[in-house]
């Protein structure tokens, strides 16, 4: 509508004002201000001549305050002096360059206490960054002193994630997390057990659960609560500030978990991770490491998940509705017992010029996994199943 571009054009415009303001020296911001009121005096003088606006400036001419400050009487044994003209010009301009230069001392100030905060708050960060890092000093007795400082440093790492020390330290403080958390899965093994997954070695694909119980045994006390850590602060985490793309999730509980739409999770790594009962519409898990991965109870409607690895992994229960579901071709296709499908999933790179007949063939895969159709794509399929009845002549 035109009010919403005038809105739009005016908001636009007055973000570029306002920069192109803030880029300007002081001393020509003082300039600049004078300038104006003198502008607005003349003006105003003008408009007082004009009978349609002269009635506006009886208002202060009649004012017990402004009317002698700015309209002295006048008359023949009682001339107006310079000295009143120029009292009144300097009152005019000296009050807002007063101002501007209250605000600008009032700015300086608060600009020095944030600076002193933010020093004093990267002091901190450091500090708390080597204890969750695993480098604590001062502490040469047993393994678990360390790892109990390292666990309460990690938690101190919340603030900072959240924001609360300013956001100049919630992307440090989350590349800390994930980092360590990718560190801790890489050394208990996680990337060994993915390739055998992916080059369907019997000894790993037979019983995936025990060797991801294996793994999880592997874990000391640090790992298991920065898993704990990640999955409190999920709604940080994927809040849609951080790049998500690469990153490791393995392992995490995301149960009852609400994903914000579009939200991009591409590349990354979910080994193990268990979502129950999430909201995950239009999610982006493009080519992301899924591998025994349970997805249970979920919406996975309109979520792209092509080229993802669900080698061992379930689908059960979810709603695939429109879901671009072209999954890697891997060894072993997931478990979807109780999903549906409908007719917008989009199952092949070519899936808008294949005939009704290969599509269906396509969607058999997934029948056989356990996946049922919906009731719309029930409905669709019923158009095509229709024959025009033969009549006798």
């Amino acid at each position: 509508m035109w009010w919403s571009r005038i809105a739009k054009f005016s908001s636009t415009s007055y973000r570029k004002t306002r920069l192109a303001w803030q880029n300007v020296e002081r001393p020509y911001k003082l300039l600049i201000t004078a300038f104006l009121v003198i502008t607005v005096i003349i003006s105003g003088e003008t408009l007082s001549k004009n009978p349609y606006f002269s009635s506006l400036f009886e208002l202060p001419r009649q004012s017990r305050v402004f009317g002698p400050i700015f309209f002295p009487p006048e008359s023949a044994n009682n001339p107006i002096e310079w000295k009143d003209r120029v009292q009144s010009l300097l009152l005019l301009i000296g009050l807002p360059v007063a101002f501007l230069l209250w605000h600008w001392r009032d700015r300086n100030v608060r600009d020095q206490i944030e600076n002193a905060r933010k020093d004093t708050n990267l002091r901190e960060y450091l500090e708390v960054q080597k204890m969750a890092a695993g480098l604590v000093e001062g502490a040469d007795g047993e393994q678990s002193v360390k790892c109990q400082l390292q666990i309460a440093a990690l938690h101190q790492i919340r603030g900072f994630l959240r924001g609360e020390y300013g956001e100049s330290f919630r992307r440090p403080a989350f590349e800390l997390l994930m980092s360590g958390h990718a560190n801790a899965m890489e050394r208990i093994g996680v990337k060994q057990v993915q390739k055998q997954i992916s080059e369907c070695d019997d000894d790993i694909s037979d019983d995936i659960w025990v060797s991801k119980e294996k793994l999880i045994l592997k874990m000391d006390m640090v790992d298991k609560e920065r898993l704990e850590i990640i999955k409190f602060e999920y709604d940080q985490i994927f809040s849609g500030y951080f790049n998500l793309s690469g990153k490791c999730f393995d392992f995490i509980d995301f149960t009852w978990a609400e994903f914000k739409p579009d939200l991009k999770i591409a590349n990354a790594s979910f080994f193990g991770a268990s979502f129950f009962g999430c909201l995950l519409k239009s999610v982006n898990f493009e080519y992301s490491q899924l591998q025994a991965a349970e997805f249970h109870d979920c919406d996975l409607s309109s979520a792209r998940l092509w080229g993802a690895h669900l080698d061992r992994g379930t689908l059960s229960d979810c709603i695939l509705w429109g879901a671009n579901i072209g999954i890697s071709d891997t060894a072993s296709f997931p478990d979807c017992s109780g999903s549906e499908i409908d007719e917008n999933c989009w199952m092949a790179s070519n899936w808008g010029g294949l005939s009704e007949d290969e599509k269906e063939k396509v969607r058999s895969i997934w029948y056989a996994a356990g996946a049922s159709a919906s009731e719309s794509l029930q409905n669709h399929l019923s158009r095509f199943d229709e024959t025009p009845a033969v009549t006798d002549k």
